[in-house]
């Protein structure tokens, strides 16, 4: 599997095989809106079905362009108490939450 930032796509866009090259690479990161309009443009092109995702704001023109376009939509911003909840949550029981339980109780818990 082969993925590369945006750094790297400018670097090989100038190629004349882009398109070659563009259908051997599985992931683009940290890509700008006008890199990701051009990777799905491309992509297109070629015949691929393409699937997009972002934030929705700047690339809606690449979520359009592509055949799923998948907006990722943030939630709002977590408060301090729920920060210092989640810094506490754990998946695992406590010792003092076992203790007096037999082995199969503290399974089924």
């Amino acid at each position: 599997m082969l993925c590369i930032n945006g750094d790297v796509l400018d670097t090989i866009s100038t190629n004349k095989d882009i398109s070659k090259i563009i259908k051997g690479i599985h992931v683009f990161s940290r890509t700008s809106p006008n890199q990701k309009d051009f990777i799905v443009g491309m992509l297109n092109k070629e015949g691929h079905i393409t699937l997009m995702c972002g934030d929705g704001t700047n690339d809606v023109g690449s979520l359009k362009r592509a055949n799923i376009g998948l907006a990722i939509i943030n939630n709002k911003e977590p408060s301090k108490e729920d920060k210092k909840k989640k810094k506490t949550m754990s998946m695992w029981l406590k010792p003092a939450d076992l203790q007096g339980l037999t082995p199969q109780q503290a399974r089924e818990k």
